[in-house]
Protein backbone atom coordinates (compact mmCIF):
# COMPACT_ATOMS: atom_id res chain seq x y z
CA UNK A 1 0.00 0.00 0.00
CA UNK A 2 1.77 3.63 -0.85
CA UNK A 3 1.06 6.30 1.22
CA UNK A 4 -0.67 8.21 -1.71
CA UNK A 5 -3.35 5.56 -1.38
CA UNK A 6 -3.58 5.76 2.38
CA UNK A 7 -4.25 9.25 2.42
CA UNK A 8 -6.63 9.11 -0.23
CA UNK A 9 -8.92 6.18 1.38
CA UNK A 10 -8.43 8.02 4.82
CA UNK A 11 -9.95 10.95 3.31
CA UNK A 12 -12.72 9.44 1.95
CA UNK A 13 -13.80 7.25 4.89
CA UNK A 14 -12.54 10.04 7.25
CA UNK A 15 -16.62 11.01 8.40
CA UNK A 16 -17.05 7.35 9.05
CA UNK A 17 -13.82 6.91 11.35
CA UNK A 18 -14.89 10.55 13.14
CA UNK A 19 -18.51 9.57 13.83
CA UNK A 20 -17.46 5.71 15.28
CA UNK A 21 -14.35 7.51 17.75
CA UNK A 22 -17.35 10.02 18.72
CA UNK A 23 -19.75 7.27 19.58
CA UNK A 24 -16.83 4.68 21.15
CA UNK A 25 -16.18 7.47 23.51
CA UNK A 26 -19.70 8.58 24.91
CA UNK A 27 -20.72 4.62 25.04
CA UNK A 28 -17.88 3.24 27.40
CA UNK A 29 -17.77 5.29 29.79
CA UNK A 30 -19.61 3.95 33.17
CA UNK A 31 -22.17 5.46 34.92
CA UNK A 32 -21.24 7.03 38.42
CA UNK A 33 -21.57 4.99 41.24
CA UNK A 34 -20.88 7.40 44.22
CA UNK A 35 -22.80 8.59 46.87
CA UNK A 36 -24.58 11.92 46.80
CA UNK A 37 -22.33 13.46 49.83
CA UNK A 38 -19.09 13.48 47.54
CA UNK A 39 -20.85 17.00 46.35
CA UNK A 40 -20.67 18.52 49.72
CA UNK A 41 -17.14 17.18 50.24
CA UNK A 42 -14.26 19.61 49.87
CA UNK A 43 -10.83 17.68 48.86
CA UNK A 44 -7.24 18.64 49.02
CA UNK A 45 -4.39 16.69 47.80
CA UNK A 46 -1.21 16.41 49.86
CA UNK A 47 1.48 14.38 48.20
CA UNK A 48 5.11 13.08 50.49
CA UNK A 49 7.93 12.91 47.64
CA UNK A 50 9.35 16.24 47.22
CA UNK A 51 11.44 15.00 44.44
CA UNK A 52 9.06 13.05 42.85
CA UNK A 53 9.52 14.10 39.13
CA UNK A 54 6.00 13.25 37.29
CA UNK A 55 4.55 15.30 40.44
CA UNK A 56 6.55 18.13 39.63
CA UNK A 57 6.05 18.14 35.95
CA UNK A 58 2.31 17.21 36.44
CA UNK A 59 0.81 19.00 39.67
CA UNK A 60 3.79 21.52 39.46
CA UNK A 61 2.80 23.06 36.53
CA UNK A 62 6.05 21.58 34.66
CA UNK A 63 8.27 22.82 37.24
CA UNK A 64 7.15 26.61 37.28
CA UNK A 65 4.90 26.02 40.55
CA UNK A 66 6.25 25.40 44.03
CA UNK A 67 5.45 23.45 47.37
CA UNK A 68 4.03 24.41 50.41
CA UNK A 69 5.99 21.37 52.92
CA UNK A 70 3.41 21.06 56.07
CA UNK A 71 3.29 19.96 59.48
CA UNK A 72 1.03 17.21 59.25
CA UNK A 73 0.96 17.08 63.82
CA UNK A 74 -0.33 21.12 63.32
CA UNK A 75 -3.95 22.03 65.03
CA UNK A 76 -4.91 23.27 61.19
CA UNK A 77 -5.71 19.31 60.19
CA UNK A 78 -7.10 18.61 63.66
CA UNK A 79 -11.00 18.08 63.20
CA UNK A 80 -12.86 20.47 65.41
CA UNK A 81 -17.09 20.65 66.25
CA UNK A 82 -17.14 23.76 64.21
CA UNK A 83 -14.99 22.52 61.80
CA UNK A 84 -14.69 18.73 60.92
CA UNK A 85 -11.93 17.60 58.37
CA UNK A 86 -10.22 14.27 57.57
CA UNK A 87 -6.78 13.73 56.51
CA UNK A 88 -6.03 10.47 55.83
CA UNK A 89 -3.29 8.42 53.23
CA UNK A 90 -5.39 7.13 49.80
CA UNK A 91 -4.85 3.47 49.44
CA UNK A 92 -3.59 2.12 46.62
CA UNK A 93 -5.62 -0.77 45.08
CA UNK A 94 -7.53 -2.28 42.59
CA UNK A 95 -10.69 -2.45 43.83
CA UNK A 96 -12.38 1.03 44.39
CA UNK A 97 -15.03 0.15 47.38
CA UNK A 98 -18.45 2.32 47.12
CA UNK A 99 -19.95 1.42 50.07
CA UNK A 100 -19.50 3.95 53.56
CA UNK A 101 -18.10 2.12 56.73
CA UNK A 102 -16.77 3.63 59.57
CA UNK A 103 -13.69 3.73 58.68
CA UNK A 104 -13.95 4.91 55.23
CA UNK A 105 -17.39 7.75 55.24
CA UNK A 106 -16.59 8.60 51.67
CA UNK A 107 -16.26 5.58 49.67
CA UNK A 108 -13.73 5.56 46.53
CA UNK A 109 -12.64 9.11 48.14
CA UNK A 110 -9.52 7.73 49.74
CA UNK A 111 -8.47 5.13 47.09
CA UNK A 112 -6.78 5.04 43.99
CA UNK A 113 -4.85 2.77 41.52
CA UNK A 114 -1.68 0.91 42.59
CA UNK A 115 0.26 2.38 39.19
CA UNK A 116 0.28 5.70 41.24
CA UNK A 117 1.14 4.33 44.44
CA UNK A 118 4.75 6.37 44.04
CA UNK A 119 2.82 9.65 44.70
CA UNK A 120 2.66 8.51 48.31
CA UNK A 121 -0.99 10.80 48.00
CA UNK A 122 -2.50 11.58 51.47
CA UNK A 123 -6.40 13.65 51.20
CA UNK A 124 -7.31 16.07 53.33
CA UNK A 125 -11.62 16.20 53.28
CA UNK A 126 -13.61 18.68 54.70
CA UNK A 127 -17.83 19.01 54.30
CA UNK A 128 -18.47 22.05 51.69
CA UNK A 129 -20.33 24.16 54.40
CA UNK A 130 -16.56 24.68 56.25
CA UNK A 131 -14.57 24.99 53.05
CA UNK A 132 -15.74 28.94 52.95
CA UNK A 133 -13.07 29.47 55.82
CA UNK A 134 -10.29 27.95 54.02
CA UNK A 135 -7.61 26.15 55.63
CA UNK A 136 -6.24 27.73 58.46
CA UNK A 137 -2.32 27.99 58.78
CA UNK A 138 -1.63 28.44 61.89
CA UNK A 139 2.27 29.32 63.18
CA UNK A 140 3.68 26.25 62.36
CA UNK A 141 1.97 24.83 59.92
CA UNK A 142 4.19 26.18 57.16
CA UNK A 143 7.53 24.72 57.18
CA UNK A 144 9.00 25.08 54.23
CA UNK A 145 8.24 26.68 50.48
CA UNK A 146 10.23 24.55 47.57
CA UNK A 147 9.92 26.23 44.43
CA UNK A 148 10.11 24.19 41.19
CA UNK A 149 13.26 23.72 39.20
CA UNK A 150 11.95 26.60 36.67
CA UNK A 151 9.84 29.12 38.60
CA UNK A 152 10.70 32.19 37.68
CA UNK A 153 13.57 34.37 40.10
CA UNK A 154 10.96 37.44 39.79
CA UNK A 155 7.84 35.15 41.38
CA UNK A 156 10.38 33.67 44.18
CA UNK A 157 11.49 37.09 45.51
CA UNK A 158 8.11 38.65 45.08
CA UNK A 159 6.63 35.60 47.54
CA UNK A 160 9.58 35.99 49.72
CA UNK A 161 8.78 39.39 49.97
CA UNK A 162 5.37 39.09 51.14
CA UNK A 163 5.61 36.48 53.32
CA UNK A 164 8.77 37.86 55.42
CA UNK A 165 5.55 40.42 56.27
CA UNK A 166 3.76 38.26 58.20
CA UNK A 167 5.61 37.21 61.57
CA UNK A 168 3.57 33.57 61.38
CA UNK A 169 6.20 33.03 58.54
CA UNK A 170 9.37 34.07 60.43
CA UNK A 171 11.17 31.13 60.61
CA UNK A 172 10.42 29.84 57.44
CA UNK A 173 12.85 27.92 55.08
CA UNK A 174 13.05 27.99 51.49
CA UNK A 175 14.24 25.45 48.79
CA UNK A 176 14.64 25.30 45.34
CA UNK A 177 14.46 22.54 43.26
CA UNK A 178 17.47 21.52 41.12
CA UNK A 179 18.42 18.44 38.78
CA UNK A 180 20.81 16.28 39.99
CA UNK A 181 24.34 16.73 38.40
CA UNK A 182 25.12 13.06 38.36
CA UNK A 183 21.77 11.41 38.02
CA UNK A 184 18.63 12.36 36.19
CA UNK A 185 16.35 13.04 39.16
CA UNK A 186 15.79 16.18 41.01
CA UNK A 187 17.16 17.54 44.37
CA UNK A 188 16.23 20.08 46.99
CA UNK A 189 18.81 23.33 47.47
CA UNK A 190 18.15 25.31 50.24
CA UNK A 191 17.97 28.92 49.50
CA UNK A 192 19.64 31.54 51.58
CA UNK A 193 17.54 33.43 53.87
Amino acid sequence: MSFDYFCQQSETKRTDIESALKRKSVANNPPKKYPEQWKKLATLSLFQPLEHFGLWQYRGNHHLGLALQLNSQSSAFASKQSEPVMLRPVVYEQDRHITATTDTPFPGCLSLPPEMQSEQEWRLLKPLQFQAKGLTLTRNTLTNVVFGARCPESDIAELRKSLVLDMRYKSLRYARMVLHPDKLKLRVQLLDN
